[in-house]
């Protein structure tokens, strides 16, 4: 119903070792209940797309899959990273790592000094130029999936502060947490 992945059959577990409350919430009526959110394509092959504790479910009730909109994001030139944020909002915003290189290049052509406020790149027109960037690759999604507003962080992410993995991936909770008030911001007024 809500795109969990189920399955069930001679290869799953019999359930957790001593621990059968677990067992419990994960193998119900002999399903085994798999965490990942996913969808058949045309062909009939499952495709992953998400982890069901990271889906986002806006107010108005839908269920997003933030891994995928992260990938839209990273294939523009401009962005190395993206961090999707919006669960329980009224629509989806963004934290946007700069690929530092071309924003460089960027505010040199537009003439402009990269201005930082805690942490975040407060320029006006290089805010600007992201947001239409932004508004153009969210046309490949529906409207309640699409990005409205988003945040630039003025630094890459750091190892040493626990905001990427061991295998340099994206901590969305631990940056989503460090940047929560920023982020709120986003849906005053």
């Amino acid at each position: 119903e809500d795109g969990e992945i189920l399955t069930r059959g001679p290869h799953v577990m019999a359930g957790y070792w001593n621990n059968p409350t677990a067992t419990a919430e994960t193998i119900i009526d002999g399903w085994l209940y798999t965490g990942d959110v996913g969808e058949l394509d045309d062909d009939g092959f499952l495709k992953i797309t998400d982890r069901k504790k990271d889906l986002l479910i806006t107010s108005a009730g839908k269920n997003i899959a933030p891994s995928e909109l992260e990938r839209l994001l990273v294939s523009d030139i401009y962005i190395d990273q993206a961090i999707i944020y919006g669960d329980g909002r009224q629509f989806v915003s963004a934290l946007l790592i700069p690929n530092f290189d071309n924003l460089k290049t960027l505010a040199e052509e537009q003439g402009c000094e990269i201005e930082v406020e805690k942490e975040m790149i407060t320029t006006d027109s290089l805010r600007d130029f992201y947001a239409e960037r932004v508004a153009s690759i969210m046309q490949a999604v529906s409207n309640p999936e699409r990005v409205k507003k988003s945040l630039l962080l003025s630094r890459p992410l750091d190892l040493a502060a626990e905001e990427l993995t061991a295998t340099l991936k994206v901590r969305r909770r631990h940056l989503i947490k460090k940047f929560e008030s920023q982020l709120s911001a986003l849906y005053e007024g």
